[in-house]
């Protein structure tokens, strides 16, 4: 791998040696690293250094990411003709939101968690959906209700903690 831009206080807004493909062994890294700050966000930095990968096996995130990406995509395809629309919607929101700040387009920086806002609803659409199925599940089973209602609890203050530990 290569550390992009070293001391120059910038980035550049062109592929790697003119090659997409350094770019998008980068993005699989990138995607795993969003993935990662969205479901646990404990890693987070306003500025991150920017690598440029030359090899899918220079880093483990490139093909953990590039087989998870090929995975959903697959998965949410598979729905969509099972007619269950509700994921092919909610990745495609992902995905479209993602696609500005995926680099295929150079632009300035490799990954800046402010980049993707917009796309993280999309995948917690997905999940309360789930969460939702799950929680009907355990209608009329009282200790499983407790069990549920004791785990929602302790996320809330998980993130509650994380959230005023993040602002003081």
């Amino acid at each position: 791998w290569i550390k992009l831009a070293t001391g120059t206080g910038g980035a550049a807004t062109f592929h790697f040696k003119g090659e997409l493909i350094y770019s998008i062994f980068t993005l699989m890294q990138v995607l795993f690293d969003y993935m990662r700050n969205i479901f646990s966000p404990f890693w987070l930095n306003n500025r991150y250094v920017d690598y440029i990968y030359l090899s899918p096996l220079d880093y483990y995130k490139i093909p953990v990411g590039f087989i998870g990406f090929c995975l959903v995509l697959s998965f949410c395809f598979y729905k969509f003709k099972k007619r269950n629309r509700l994921w092919f919607f909610c990745i495609g929101w992902f995905l479209i939101f993602l696609a500005p700040a995926s680099n295929i387009i150079p632009i300035s920086t490799k990954m800046a968690d402010r980049y993707i806002y917009v796309a993280p609803p999309g995948l917690f659409l997905l999940l309360s959906y789930y969460l939702f199925h799950l929680k009907q599940h355990f209608v009329g089973k009282k200790s499983l209700k407790f069990l549920w209602h004791m785990g929602i609890i302790f996320l809330v203050f998980c993130f509650s903690t994380l959230s005023f530990q993040r602002n003081l």
